[in-house]
């Protein structure tokens, strides 16, 4: 059973939702300010966290970058608003993923389950001296540092460490990383992308593990053992 965090001030407005994920086997907990939401997570820990973006006192967006003091949980928005700055504010704070609530339900839970990472893997350590992926926990060690990634900045370093060399067009990373139908949105790609290879070279600035191929797209490139010396 996944648990999941709503915060919205007006949860009746998401009362289909809420049923809707029950049905699916999800616990669902509401909170109706950002107090409150604060309150249960100091009490229990999710899976995810529903958060609207239009929050009275703190909006969601600086919320969200509160959360991120507290929990690892994805932050998935939910507005009513769909513009690209606004998405591209709501990643900037933190967030995971960004929905419409006028979406249907079936898109909303295809959304949503991207978001659960799976509690069991059959592999929870990749080793790329000297960087180790830590799966299971979503840590990544450099050297003797550990880097903080957001849970979107994650997946995006094991898509493209998972076939080193290969090049990755944007279309590719969009659809894998957000599986969505449409368009490929690709200033918000680019800015996940730049905000994680900008961490990674200040932990350790002697290699850069992710690439840009002009033209063409992006590649997670192995340290060489000499280089290593």
């Amino acid at each position: 059973m996944h648990s999941i965090l709503m915060i919205d001030d007006q949860p009746e407005q998401l009362a289909s939702h809420t049923q809707f994920l029950k049905e699916k086997g999800c616990s669902v907990t509401v909170a109706s300010s950002v107090q409150a939401a604060f309150d249960k997570l100091h009490q229990s820990s999710y899976d995810l966290i529903l958060l609207d973006v239009k929050m009275p006192k703190v909006s969601g967006l600086d919320c969200c970058r509160a959360l991120r003091n507290v929990s690892s949980a994805p932050v998935l928005f939910l507005s009513n608003y769909s513009e690209d700055n606004d998405q591209v504010r709501g990643f900037s704070a933190g967030g995971y993923d960004y929905i419409s609530k006028e979406c249907s339900l079936e898109l909303f839970w295809a959304r949503l389950r991207r978001c659960f990472q799976p509690k069991d893997q059959a592999n929870t350590l990749r080793y790329y001296p000297p960087m180790t992926l830590d799966l299971e926990r979503q840590k990544v060690t450099l050297g003797q540092k550990t880097v903080l990634l957001t849970p979107t900045e994650f997946s995006l370093l094991i898509l493209l460490s998972s076939r080193p060399g290969k090049i990755w067009t944007i279309n590719e990373i969009y659809r894998e990383i957000w599986g969505a139908e449409g368009p490929v949105n690709i200033t918000m790609v680019q800015m996940h992308l730049s905000r994680m290879r900008r961490k990674l070279e200040e932990a350790f600035p002697q290699h850069e593990f992710v690439v840009t191929v002009w033209g063409k797209g992006y590649q997670f490139v192995l340290m060489d053992e000499a280089d290593r010396k």
